[in-house]
Formats: C-alpha cells, structure tokens, sequence
C-alpha cells in the first residue's frame, strides 16, 4: 500500500478541472445570495447622499434665516423665493435654480428637486401673501420644505423657523 502512494506524483488534469469547476459554481453560488445584500448597501449610500445634501442645504438657511434684522427686513417672501436682510445688514436669498439650491449666486446644494416656503403669523396660521419690507412684516414662522434626488433615491426633509429677531405684533 506504501507503494502505491508513492508512485502518485500528483492530481491529473481532470481532477484538476473537476476541482476548479466545483469551486466556480460554489463561488457563482456564494456572490448570487450576497447581491441582495450589496444591492441594498447600494440603495443605503444613495440615500444617505441624498440626504446628507437636502440635510446640509436645510441647516444652513435654517442658520441664516434665524439672522433676520427685525420686521422690516424681509425683502420677498414667496412660495419659492425668500429673500431679506441679516443682522450684518447682507442681503440674502433663498431660491431655486434648476436643481441647484441657491444662496444669492451660490450654490448650497445639488440635486434639489424642490423648494416651497410657507409662512405662518403669530396664531399660527397660514399666511398667503405676507407683507414685506418696507412693512412690517406678519410673519413669525417659516416652514421651508426641501426634497433632494440622487439617482433614483428623493429625499423630502422640512424645516420650521423663527427668526430670532422678530418681535411679537
């Protein structure tokens, strides 16, 4: 029996074939029940990109709008457009420019599909068409509404805001 071992040199090539096969379809086998997995973990950063867009955009009008003057500050407050003067007497706007979020001529955020701002008064009610500067303005609050598409992941996130410097009519 010694004997016999010791004449095997090696595997022939068909085991050697049989053995690479066999590993192949284990290996297709191995990555078809991972592809849910990895599609997801796809999907997942999309949409963290997304929003991680939308979420950036947001917080920094959030920031600004809060820097309002005083009641005669804002400038234009329509359902796309807000636009006013800061605490360091700057004028900015808020808009939308194709899918680009604006901040005067800069771009905040890509990918935007959509800006709506809604204004509301001090009984919490909607306002359709506050005053502006030179009035006095009547609104106390401001929900702005941003929704972000990267691929074919949207995200819709909003924001309510209270300049900080308004004072209670």
């Amino acid at each position: 029996m010694t004997k016999f071992f010791r004449q095997q040199n090696g595997v022939t090539m068909v085991e050697l074939v049989l053995s690479l096969s066999l590993l192949a379809i284990l290996g297709a086998l191995g990555l078809w029940a991972f592809q849910p997995l990895l599609d997801s973990w796809t999907l997942g950063t999309t949409r963290s990109e997304a929003s991680n867009h939308a979420q950036y955009g947001l917080s920094r009008m959030a920031a600004e709008i809060t820097q309002l003057k005083d009641n005669t500050s804002v400038v234009t407050a329509s359902a796309l457009t807000f636009e006013f003067i800061d605490v360091d007497d700057n004028v900015i706007e808020f808009s939308l420019n194709g899918t680009n979020l604006m901040r005067n001529a800069d771009v905040l955020a890509r990918g935007v599909n959509s800006l709506a701002f809604t204004y509301r008064d001090v009984n919490n009610q909607v306002i359709a068409a506050p005053a502006v500067s030179p009035a006095v303005t009547d609104i106390w609050r401001i929900l702005v509404q941003l929704e972000a598409q990267v691929d074919t992941q949207v995200v819709t996130i909003e924001s309510e805001i209270q300049p900080r410097n308004l004072e209670r009519l």
